[in-house]
């Protein structure tokens, strides 16, 4: 199945930090591609939001940095 990759996303709503479920790798390189909707869901709030282009930059900075201490 392959190795998965967890990321933290701030809900808009209630601005509580919130674990999302893990990338699976077929998800993130869809994710790095650009046509896959990541969203993100707050357990405080109840809902689900659409993770905005900036965190999904961040969410691919923090993977790849993630992969680098491991290859290291």
């Amino acid at each position: 199945m392959g190795q998965a990759f967890a990321f933290v996303a701030t809900c808009p709503t209630c601005k509580s930090a919130q674990l999302q479920n893990a990338f699976t790798r077929g998800a993130l390189a869809r994710l790095l591609d650009g046509g896959y909707p990541v969203e993100g869901y707050c357990t405080v709030c109840d809902e689900f939001w659409t993770i905005s282009l900036k965190e999904r930059v961040e969410i691919i900075q923090t993977i790849a940095m993630t992969s680098a201490r491991v290859l290291m």
